[in-house]
């Protein structure tokens, strides 16, 4: 995320935000949405009457046109641009729309950053907290991204709470306030406008030194003497890239295929309707079992795996009489390749999960555990076949029959 050559780029990717009054921000939002269409941008700009919030592509000097026409309004004037170079378009359409939040916090007395918000640190300021705080047990860093994004790149010792969408920080806060009492808190997110209401919610909950990332994680990956340093992975953003480098001194991927578990951080959406879970999968392991998560593989036509049944007559008679409440993955819809593992693929009214063995250790790779296997409905266990290229799987010899578990 290197600071590009903006003049010699075609195309330009614009990340930006300012807390600002807006007297009538659904006219504002109309008359925006001319501009943006004149200038042929695309991308996605919410308004609100606390400001505006927005990320869009266009061609060099349209982007450029519209840093212009946003610095002539008073209204926006102090607005700050991240700026990424690109090839092409980076949305496929255009979005301005009115809402009642920038970042949705669902607060029934809001915050106003204008007023209370957590001390701004500049990339290299943040970088020398990080450095202290690694050796430090008084002071914690905070994630203030979802967990999809995070799964895929944070700062090295990050706090980074299982929460789906912003408006969870408040419970997430109530149920792990004893972690963070009495701590220095540094937060953190992708460009900036979460931290300015997170820190600010924190400071009202009654935690004194808040402190937050003043541009985000782009703007950390672009300062020219921090380089993106401390940073682990790649950086979640809203467009079609999905995933962009941070540290330039030591790029690296954190995250890993629900597959073949290589190294990856290309997400992607389960293509199953009406599942479309995001999950991370490498174009290899695509080529092979097409789009979908590990529980819907079993669901997917075009799935090319095939069983091969070595348990012997009479462990095959047992699989076909167990669970009379599961169903057992059709021959013709299992798999074909090299003997490495034994798989479990759990079928039951509401969820379909597959399992992996390794080395008689069960793991369950769609993030479960054996300590809740029990609140679906198994269906058989069965010799399956396993992809390979996993070096970390042992081939395994006996033959594991499941019990039947009440659901």
């Amino acid at each position: 995320m290197a600071d590009p050559d903006h003049a010699a780029a075609p195309y330009r990717v614009l990340l930006y935000y300012l807390y600002t009054p807006i007297a009538d921000p659904e006219d504002y939002a109309e008359r925006h949405l001319d501009l943006c269409r004149r200038l042929d941008l695309r991308g996605r700009i919410l308004i609100a009457a606390e400001g505006i919030n927005g990320t869009c592509s266009g061609t060099a000097e349209a982007t450029g046109a519209y840093i212009e026409a946003m610095r002539a309004d008073p209204a926006t004037a102090a607005m700050e641009f991240k700026i990424d170079t690109a090839d092409g378009h980076t949305f496929k359409k255009l979005f301005v729309r009115h809402r009642p939040e920038l970042v949705t916090l669902g607060l029934e007395d809001d915050i106003d950053p204008n007023r209370l918000t957590g001390s701004r640190l500049s990339p290299k300021e943040f970088r020398e907290a990080l450095a202290a705080a690694a050796g430090d047990p008084g002071t914690v860093v905070l994630d203030g991204r979802n967990e999809y994004e995070s799964r895929i790149g944070r700062f090295e010792g990050a706090i980074c709470p299982d929460i789906e969408n912003f408006r969870d920080f408040p419970g997430w806060l109530a149920a792990h306030r004893q972690a963070l009492e009495g701590k220095r808190i540094l937060t953190y997110c992708t460009g900036g406008i979460r931290c300015e209401k997170l820190s600010g919610l924190l400071l009202r909950e009654g935690f004194e030194n808040v402190f937050q990332l003043h541009g985000g994680i782009v703007t950390y990956g672009k300062d020219p003497e921090v380089r993106g340093e401390g940073f682990e992975g790649q950086c979640y953003v809203f467009d079609e890239r999905i995933a962009v480098e941070v540290n330039a001194a030591d790029p690296s991927i954190v995250s890993h295929c629900i597959r073949c578990g290589e190294a990856s951080a290309r997400y992607v959406n389960c293509e199953v309707d009406p599942c479309h879970e995001r999950i991370i999968l490498c174009e290899s392991c695509e080529q092979v079992t097409g789009r979908c998560c590990l529980a819907c593989a079993p669901l997917l036509k075009r799935n090319p795996f095939r069983f091969v049944d070595r348990l012997g007559s009479e462990a095959a008679s047992t699989r076909r009489s167990m669970a009379p409440r599961g169903q057992i993955v059709e021959e013709e819809t299992a798999f074909s390749l090299e003997p490495v593992d034994l798989l479990l693929i759990v079928i039951g009214s509401d969820t379909i999960q597959r399992y992996t063995f390794y080395s008689s250790v069960l793991e369950a790779q769609s993030q479960s555990t054996i300590a809740n296997m029990g609140s679906a409905n198994l269906a058989h266990l069965t010799r399956f076949l396993k992809n390979p290229r996993s070096a970390t799987v042992k081939p395994l010899r006996e033959i594991l029959i499941c019990p039947q578990i009440a659901s």
